[in-house]
């Protein structure tokens, strides 16, 4: 739904990925990515603003972050 938002807000943009990764993910590695085109940067760099925003605003994604020792600690979008 995000991404049809998207598309709505700049209907010129002609590709738009969104990735958000699953499973143990190591420090440094891709998590989450949004990739944009459109005929003009500006529209390609608004959309992926505005779909980063949304996603952390609407979406319940929580990681569970595994600490040196073992221990682990959730963290949640604010």
């Amino acid at each position: 739904a995000i991404r049809e938002e998207a598309f709505a807000k700049w209907p010129t943009m002609t590709c738009l990925h969104v990735h958000h990764s699953l499973g143990p993910i190591k420090a440094g590695e891709l998590c989450f990515m949004v990739f944009a085109s459109a005929a003009h940067r500006q529209q390609a760099r608004e959309a992926v603003a505005f779909v980063t925003d949304a996603v952390k605003e609407r979406l319940p994604i929580f990681g569970r972050e595994v600490l040196e020792d073992g221990t682990h600690q959730w963290k949640t979008n604010r």
